[in-house]
C-alpha cells in the first residue's frame, strides 16, 4: 500500500504535473483504522469512498495516533446511472427528488454525484442532462472536478470518526456466511 502511494504520486508528477492530496476507493469492502495515518504519511489530506457511512456523509476520520484527514462517503456509487443522469432528465426527476430528501433527512447537505468511477466511464450525457435539470429545477447541480469539489466544502465544524469501517460488503461469504448458504441452496 505504501509503495502504491509513492509510486501512485510519483507517476501523477512526471506524467501529468500533478501533486495530488486526495485519493478516491470505489467498492471498498472495508477501512483499517491505520488508513489515516498511512494517507497522512502520504501527504493525502481528502479521501472520497463508496462505504464507510450509511448515505452521503462528509466527516473527519483519526488514527489511533492521532493523524486524521477528512473523508466523504457516498453511500455508493455511480450516482449519476442510478439517479438516471445518464439516460434523461424525466428519469432523473422522478429519482433525483427523492435521493435529496434521503441525504437532508439524514442531516446532510453536500451531494456528490459521481459520473465514471469503479467499472463506468465518464458519459457524455451526464453534462447535457444536468444542464437541462439545471434549467427548470432546484437545488442547481454544479459540475466540477475532485479539487473544485474539495475546495468548495464548507470549512465548518464536522463529526469526528475513530476506529475501523467494517465491511459494506454485507451479502459475501465472508461478511454473511448464512447468507449465502441460503442463496446457494
Amino acid at each position: 500500500l505504501a509503495r502504491n502511494f509513492l509510486f501512485g504520486k510519483k507517476w501523477l508528477l512526471d506524467n501529468l504535473g500533478v501533486e495530488s492530496n486526495f485519493a478516491w476507493s470505489m467498492d471498498t469492502p472495508g477501512h483499517t483504522a491505520q488508513m489515516p495515518q498511512l494517507f497522512s504519511k502520504a501527504g493525502v489530506s481528502f479521501y472520497i469512498i463508496s462505504g464507510g457511512a450509511e448515505g452521503q456523509k462528509l466527516f473527519r476520520w483519526k488514527a489511533p495516533d492521532g493523524s486524521s484527514i477528512t473523508v466523504f462517503s457516498m453511500g455508493g456509487y455511480t450516482w449519476s446511472s442510478i439517479l438516471g443522469f445518464r439516460e434523461s432528465l424525466e428519469r432523473v426527476q422522478e429519482r433525483f427528488p427523492v435521493f435529496i430528501k434521503q441525504v437532508r433527512e439524514k442531516g446532510e447537505k453536500i451531494i456528490l454525484i459521481d459520473d465514471g468511477s469503479d467499472w463506468s466511464k465518464i458519459d457524455p450525457r451526464t453534462e447535457k442532462v444536468v444542464k437541462q435539470w439545471n434549467a427548470a429545477n432546484s437545488p442547481k447541480i454544479k459540475i466540477t472536478n475532485t479539487t473544485e469539489f474539495i475546495e468548495g466544502l464548507e470549512k465548518e465544524q464536522i463529526e469526528e470518526f475513530t476506529g475501523e469501517m467494517p465491511t459494506s460488503w454485507v451479502f459475501t461469504p465472508a461478511a454473511a456466511p448464512q447468507i449465502y448458504y441460503w442463496i446457494r441452496y
